[in-house]
């Protein structure tokens, strides 16, 4: 008779986690406050002393007598009119639609709670940014064990030439919480928690479903060492929590077609900006009508996204999340628009998880900290004058 313990496990194994102290937490809560509180400040400074580029880009914060107006920019008005008056669609027109419900929830939510929903979004924003950091210190402490690359890892996240997006009243914060919360809680073998967490991504951002990647290389033990799928592993019926990242798509598409009579009304209001799915260098390609200065900005944020991910390849920071950070930027730059790049690229987490692993020796971790610094202040003041950056 067959020993157990020899036996091949069915579905995949949990990896244990290092021990976590208050000390690791404390060091990123103390990176946290200190990159928000900067960036707010240089936000406020900027806001008094610059012109701004394009009042379309402002007209929120004229409209809005808020002390937090000044970063409440472009997309920030749609998010609003979600929490304030629900969802709305014309045909053909662009509409709040094209936005997913989890972030206006939960500032609604918020909101109701201490009187102000504006405040509410700032808040839900910046915490989800904090429990973002944490997170990503945790995941890449749980998979290479090195303490000192996972502080380094946080940090750029946080000062990421866009990373002043995770404070404002957007939803990339939320979302790349999410994202984090799911693939830490899969590597433990937390399959339920992993579900939930990835449903809210879903529920987040459209975007979401591209964690089916990263969650089936995981489940069928891909790896750079290992190419041949585990199919065994298909015999563990866990991996049907997984359907509920689909699942919470189709329930939004649902409510769409029972209130507006289109499923794919947020895919409908999206094209009205132009927003369509092409191959990438249709995108790429396509740049030739943006400005000199925007050319050479989108271009930056793609070098960075290339050289973080080929860092991150060349370091064996593990294929599934090098493969789901390389899907969100293929997926990105098929989108026909170029202007939302440095924003999506700024939460693809295994880019800054590259650069770290890239910038061991402390010189290097100098020259990049200081460049990602110089571009975030640089991002922060375009975006609190109304520049193009959705």
């Amino acid at each position: 008779m067959a020993d157990p313990a020899a036996s091949p496990s069915v579905g995949p194994e949990a990896r244990p986690a290092p021990p976590w102290s208050w000390a690791d937490a404390g060091a990123v809560s103390v990176m946290f406050l200190a990159t928000r509180f900067l960036v707010a400040a240089l936000g406020y400074f900027a806001n008094l002393r610059i012109e701004k580029f394009d009042p379309n880009g402002t007209w929120w914060e004229n409209k809005l007598p808020h002390p937090l107006s000044v970063f409440f920019q472009w997309d920030a008005g749609w998010y609003l009119s979600i929490v304030r008056d629900g969802y709305s669609f014309r045909p053909g027109e662009k509409g709040n639609v094209a936005f997913f419900p989890l972030y206006p929830l939960l500032t609604r939510w918020l909101g109701w709670l201490i009187g102000d929903v504006i405040t509410a979004g700032f808040i839900v924003s910046n915490l989800a940014c904090w429990g973002a950091a944490l997170l990503l210190y945790r995941l890449v402490l749980l998979e290479s064990g090195d303490r000192a690359l996972s502080r380094r890892a946080a940090w750029l996240l946080l000062i990421f030439p866009t990373s002043f997006y995770l404070l404002t009243y957007y939803t990339e914060a939320l979302f790349l919480c999410c994202i984090l919360g799911c693939l830490y809680a899969c590597r433990r073998g937390r399959h339920v928690q992993a579900a939930l967490w990835g449903g809210a991504a879903c529920f987040t951002k459209e975007l979401g479903i591209v964690l089916a990647l990263p969650l089936g290389l995981h489940w069928l033990g891909l790896d750079w060492i290992r190419w041949r799928p585990r199919w065994s592993a298909l015999r563990d019926f866990r991996w049907l929590l997984y359907g509920l990242l689909p699942a919470v798509l189709l329930g939004y598409m649902t409510f769409l077609w029972i209130r507006f009579g289109d499923p794919l009304a947020f895919s409908h209001a999206q094209a009205a900006w132009e927003r369509k799915l092409v191959w990438p260098w249709v995108t790429i390609l396509g740049g030739a009508r943006y400005g000199l200065f925007e050319r050479i900005l989108y271009a930056l944020f793609i070098a960075i996204a290339l050289v973080g991910l080929a860092g991150a390849a060349a370091r064996k920071v593990p294929m599934l999340y090098v493969a789901y950070a390389l899907a969100m930027l293929l997926t990105t730059l098929s989108s026909n628009l170029l202007e939302s790049s440095p924003r999506l690229i700024g939460i693809m987490f295994p880019v800054v998880w590259g650069w770290a692993a890239l910038t061991r020796d402390e010189l290097r971790e100098r020259v990049v900290s200081l460049s990602f610094a110089l571009l975030l202040a640089l991002c922060t003041i375009l975006f609190v004058s109304g520049y193009r950056m959705y």
